[in-house]
């Protein structure tokens, strides 16, 4: 099962001001090319900071799941809306084993460090957009371990944004 990770943050690496802040203030370049990623995925995933911030936004005939450690105080719709509190190993086993090809990870910061630590991520998709709010939300909350990838590549994709695509020496290994 491939894992995908998608992320928008600033020249300072941070993915929005504050939790719960959609990330609105993200160029229309980026919107576009994250629209596109996500469009290519049966199963997004993201942490319940991030549903909050997004959950009228909903996609669909795609199924979300959302990592929680309370997933008892949020009503799941299988195939739809799914609430969990297993570990990421668990999560994409489950998803593999329900016939799914692949899943998009798309936030926020504790998410991110799950799947990276895990070693689950194949791909990462990083746009950085020409600004810094000088606080607020880091990309990665905290990493165990060092983790490697390689640069597949970069282009610019509007005046101030760049997108970076980076396979994971990690995901490979699974």
């Amino acid at each position: 099962m491939r894992v995908v990770l998608a992320a928008v943050m600033t020249l300072d690496g941070k993915i929005a001001r504050h939790l719960h802040e959609p990330s609105d203030w993200a160029s229309e370049d980026d919107q576009r090319e994250f629209r596109a990623e996500f469009a290519k995925h049966p199963v997004v995933l993201y942490g319940r900071n991030t549903y909050e911030a997004y959950k009228d936004r909903r996609t669909e005939g795609k199924l979300h799941v959302i990592l929680t450690r309370k997933p008892d105080e949020f009503e799941s719709l299988p195939g739809d809306l799914e609430f969990t509190s297993d570990s990421p190993e668990r999560i994409v086993q489950g998803l593999k084993q329900r016939g799914y090809e692949s899943v998009l990870v798309a936030g926020g910061s504790a998410v991110y460090a799950l799947f990276l630590n895990a070693g689950l991520v194949d791909d990462l998709y990083i746009t950085i957009e020409g600004r810094m709010f000088g606080g607020g939300v880091s990309f990665v909350e905290s990493l165990d371990h060092e983790i490697e990838v390689r640069l597949v590549s970069s282009r610019q994709i509007g005046p101030n944004t760049v997108l970076l695509h980076y396979k994971s020496h990690s995901g490979a290994k699974r």
